[in-house]
């Protein structure tokens, strides 16, 4: 599963998330389906509007912002040979994994994209073994996916790479460990 939706949000929206402080301090967050108004509930309140989003059996959300650009030092060689600034993964309980080595995943996911003028820090995402797809980071664009396949972020080569991305579980998950 795989979709790209441009001028995914409201421009009063996305302004208004553009300019949150929540660039500040872009941690982890947990958010039940009750929503209010945090910048994740927002952007779910969104994809509940996009049809074929299933929403039937999540009882929450966690969601973080992340940012890359020319400046940042951490940049690594995936197993492709390709430059990334956040390697390639899969998207699954962190924590028990930690301490089970059992991967549990999301159900699906979401990202959305805050950059003008960016080159590079394409999504690239696995279709398959042996397939993958990159997809440009582009203003406004929402990128809907299934978050237990490999993905990662390619090296950002000019400008600043935003963005927020969400994953929905079925289960409650714990961003600390205890």
């Amino acid at each position: 599963m795989i979709q790209v939706l441009d001028n995914f949000l409201a421009p009063k929206v996305y302004n208004a998330i553009s300019s949150s402080p929540f660039w500040l301090d872009p941690s982890f967050y947990w958010h039940d389906m009750n929503l209010d108004q945090s910048v994740g509930s927002h952007i779910v309140a969104a994809l509940q509007k996009v049809q074929g989003t299933p929403f039937d059996s999540i009882i929450g959300f966690e969601y973080w912002g992340s940012t890359f650009s020319t400046d940042d030092e951490h940049v690594c060689t995936g197993e492709d040979g390709a430059s990334y600034h956040l390697d390639i993964h899969v998207d699954k309980d962190e924590i028990l994994h930690r301490e089970t080595d059992e991967f549990v995943y999301p159900q699906w996911g979401a990202i959305v994209y805050w950059c003008d003028e960016v080159e590079g820090g394409e999504f690239r995402y696995w279709k398959d073994l042996h397939t993958f797809v990159d997809i440009k980071a582009t203003s406004n664009r929402c990128v809907i996916l299934d978050p237990s396949k490999p993905h990662g972020v390619l090296e950002v080569t000019s400008g600043v790479r935003r963005a927020i991305t969400i994953n929905f579980w079925d289960r409650f998950i714990r961003l600390k460990e205890s």
